[in-house]
């Protein structure tokens, strides 16, 4: 699965998430050198994290586990509806959807990517 945000314009979206995290106003994720986003919560800390891959109108954030180990479904369900709970608190009148996307909907290769 997948969150897709559908919004005019994704990378200030994107750079404004970045710029609450700095600031504190977001203090539930932290994000990477990479630009991921993972959960700061000691629990959920570093078991996943969220790529963005961002479009004309969109940003698709993928979720990626650790290498060689696989997310359980609670870990998996935990991050998605957590993202999903941040987005709606800070950027509902900002968006003009959010949605899930099934594992047969979406396709992180960046090159395959159809925005």
């Amino acid at each position: 699965m997948a969150i897709q945000v559908i919004t005019s314009k994704p990378e200030i979206l994107l750079e404004d998430i970045r710029h609450l995290i700095d600031s504190g106003k977001i203090d539930t994720w932290l994000y990477d050198e990479d630009g991921d986003f993972t959960h700061k919560a000691d629990q959920w800390s570093n078991i996943a994290w969220f790529h963005p891959f961002c479009g004309h109108d969109r940003i698709i954030f993928g979720i990626i586990g650790r290498k060689g180990i696989n997310i359980s479904i609670d870990e998996y369900s935990v991050y998605h509806g957590r993202f999903i709970e941040m987005l709606v608190k800070n950027y509902l009148n900002k968006v003009t959807s959010i949605s899930i996307l099934r594992p047969s909907d979406n396709n992180f290769d960046s090159d395959k990517i159809d925005f």
